[in-house]
This record gives structure tokens, C-alpha cells and sequence, in this order.
């Protein structure tokens, strides 16, 4: 445990009060259970036992739980992971064989181009998790307890609580897309893609309506999928209205260097504004680096090298011109991201979990210490 230095994420995460001074225990964050050990033995045995990302813990004298963090033990953890990793690998091998013979082992691969993005969208990542795992641990290897505490810290901090209005931009592409089947594919795409070259005024509403229109199912899938996720990352750290104005700003940025880049193309999507969201993440996560964790600088990385990857191994289908216009604006904007900025996001949520948060910690040291189980309607601001 760490009790030296405390970290910057430390005043943003919540933590339930210790139930009793002669009590050893810790906090399954998962499920609201918290684990009641009697001596300390019992504890350091149970807790190497416990295999939960995080596990906050207390011991005798302890106000409150903290997050318990062991350079040792997230290294053997780490190890054993890239050991397992091994045992997957084959079957991406296998899949990226496929792949690189229909990329360049048949003359006429044109009807391949979607069975092609299929197989590098499930054969990459392990290679990318493999690729993360090596890289922390080298980190960890030049870092200190403190640097791991701040990273478990961080992103206990990014997974508390959660914004309904996230589903808001998905949603609206999944009905943009039923909508397009229901008046006619190929008319949806003529109507409001984005069709080349633009030659009046009266079509430049195509820049902004294509972001809105997908060329199968699987492509609105996947975006609405990459859009939910980063989403919530980015309303952690700006609001809505700003996420709404990136994207929108990115996709149109995008659609401008996709007729730049690839003039005689039909382009669809909403790939420009996603990109977008995600150099916007990246710019703060840059600027802010005495508060933003390597690892999670890491992660958007990885990300953005798995898309970029994917675009030019399927570069006939796949524009990556509004790819590029829309990471390299989103980064623009979220480069007059000001600190301040930030900091007050944080602490305005901060104040808003607070309330919810202290009558669940009035609950926790209420309750009779042989109650295994908190209440069901515990805040989602420990889960």
C-alpha cells in the first residue's frame, strides 16, 4: 500500500470508509462486496488470491480503503498474461495468412474487401494487446509504486459512473441507417453521400450528411461501436455539447480532405468525426501530462494505430482521406483545451458523484460487519 505520496487522481476517487480499526478487508468494486479478513495473514493470503483489476484494501488504523498496488505482482501478473497471449496467437497468425493471401495472392481481389477488413478487425487485436502489455511492462520496469498507484487511480476514476446521453450519437446512426434501408439503399447514398466531385453550393450539405449515411451493416456496427466507447471517455473530461461539436466539426474536416485525397470516390461514414473524438482525447491526454497517465496515452495509441492499420489494409474500400482530415483536426481543437478546463470537469463531476457517494458510505459504516453484501442500489460511482 501506498502512503507516502498521494496521488492527484486520489481526491477523485471514491473509496468506502473502513468498517472497523481491528478490521482487515477489502472491496470486490464489482460487485459492492466487501471481503472481511480477521488478522493480517488472512488478508495478504486473501488478497493474493483476489485476481480483480483493482482491489482496494485497508488495514488497522486506516481511515479509508485504498487502492492496493505491488510493482512486483502487476509485473508476475503482466508475464503471465503475455504467456496466455501465446495461446490465442495462433488463430490470428492463421486469420492474417488469409488475409495477406487475398491482399496479394489473387489478381482480382476486388469482392474480398470486406471479408479483408472482417479478418484484420479480429486479428489484430491480440496482437495489440500483446504489443500494450509489453510496453507496461517495461514501463513498470523504470516506474515506481506511486506511478502504478496514479494509473489504478486514474482509471477507477474514467470507469466511475456512467452518462445515458452517451447512446445519443450511436443511436442516431442506427436510425439514420434503418431509415436508409427503408427508402432505398442506393438512394439514401446518391441522395446525401458524399457523391464527387461537389460542384455547387447547393450539395455542400453533403459534407456534413454523409457522416450520417454507412454502406452496410457491419460498417454502422462497428462505427457506432468505436463512437460509444470513446465517448464515454470523452465526457469525462468535456461536456456533451463539446463532443457533439467535434464530432460534427471533424466530420465535416474530413469530408473535406476526402474529396481532396480521393475526388472521384463516393464516401460514407462516420469515421472523420470518430477520428476526430479520438484526436481531441489525444491532445488533452498530450498537453496534460502531469495528470493523464502513460498508460492511458498508451491505449489511444493503440487505437489509433489498430484504425490506421485497418485503413490501409483495405485501402480500395476504406477512405482514409477523411480519416486523416478528422484525427488531425480533432487534434487541432482539442489542442485549445485549456488545463483549466479540465481541472474544472473533473471537480464538477467530482461534486456531482459526491452527495450519492456519502450515503453510500454512510450505509457501508452502518451496516453490522457481518453483512457480506452492500445494498442493491449502491451509486454507480463504485462499480
Amino acid at each position: 500500500m501506498i502512503e507516502e505520496k498521494r496521488s492527484f487522481w486520489s481526491t477523485y476517487v471514491f473509496s468506502p470508509i473502513k468498517r472497523n480499526k481491528d478490521t482487515y478487508s477489502y472491496i470486490k468494486d464489482d460487485i459492492y462486496q466487501e471481503i472481511i479478513c480477521d488478522n493480517e495473514s488472512v488478508f495478504e493470503q486473501e488478497l493474493k488470491n483476489f485476481q480483480e483489476e483493482i482491489t482496494f484494501v485497508s488495514r488497522a488504523g486506516d481511515e479509508t480503503y485504498q487502492p492496493a498496488v505491488s510493482l512486483s505482482e502487476e509485473k508476475k501478473n503482466l508475464k503471465e498474461a503475455l504467456k496466455n497471449d501465446r495461446k490465442s496467437m495462433g488463430m490470428s497468425v492463421l486469420m492474417l495468412a488469409v488475409y495477406f493471401y487475398l491482399a496479394f495472392g489473387v489478381e482480382d481481389d476486388i469482392g474480398f474487401g470486406q471479408l479483408r477488413i472482417v479478418l484484420l478487425l479480429f486479428s489484430l487485436p491480440p496482437f495489440a494487446r500483446t504489443i500494450q502489455k509489453l510496453i507496461q511492462l517495461k514501463n513498470l520496469e523504470k516506474g515506481t509504486e506511486h506511478t502504478l498507484l496514479e494509473n489504478v487511480q486514474f482509471h477507477y476514476w474514467l470507469n466511475q459512473g456512467s452518462f445515458q446521453i452517451v447512446w445519443l450519437l450511436p443511436v442516431i446512426l442506427a436510425i439514420c441507417f434503418v431509415g436508409q434501408l427503408i427508402a432505398g439503399y442506393e438512394d439514401a447514398i446518391a441522395l446525401f453521400g458524399l457523391v464527387k466531385p461537389i460542384d455547387d453550393g447547393s450539395s455542400l450539405y453533403r459534407l456534413i450528411s454523409a457522416a450520417f449515411i454507412h454502406g452496410s451493416i457491419m460498417h454502422v456496427f462497428f462505427n457506432a461501436s468505436f463512437l460509444l466507447s470513446i465517448s464515454s471517455t470523452f465526457l469525462k473530461m468535456a461536456s456533451y455539447g463539446r463532443l457533439m461539436l467535434t464530432f460534427l466539426v471533424t466530420a465535416v474536416i474530413g469530408s473535406l480532405f476526402s474529396l481532396l485525397l480521393y475526388p472521384e470516390t463516393t464516401s460514407v461514414g462516420a469515421s472523420g468525426g470518430i477520428l476526430g473524438v479520438y484526436g481531441f482525447i489525444l491532445a488533452i491526454a498530450l498537453k496534460n501530462k502531469d495528470i493523464i497517465p502513460s498508460d492511458f496515452k498508451l491505449g489511444l495509441f493503440i487505437n489509433i494505430g489498430f484504425i490506421a492499420i485497418l485503413g490501409l489494409g483495405a485501402i480500395e474500400i476504406i477512405d482514409n482521406g477523411a480519416h486523416l482530415g478528422g484525427f488531425l483536426s480533432g487534434l487541432g481543437i482539442g489542442m485549445f483545451y485549456s488545463k483549466e478546463s479540465l481541472l474544472a470537469r473533473i471537480k464538477m463531476l467530482h461534486v456531482r458523484d459526491t452527495a450519492q457517494h456519502e450515503k453510500y458510505m454512510a450505509e457501508m459504516a452502518a451496516a453490522p460487519l457481518d453483512k457480506p453484501e452492500l445494498s442493491e442500489d449502491a451509486p454507480p460511482t463504485l462499480r
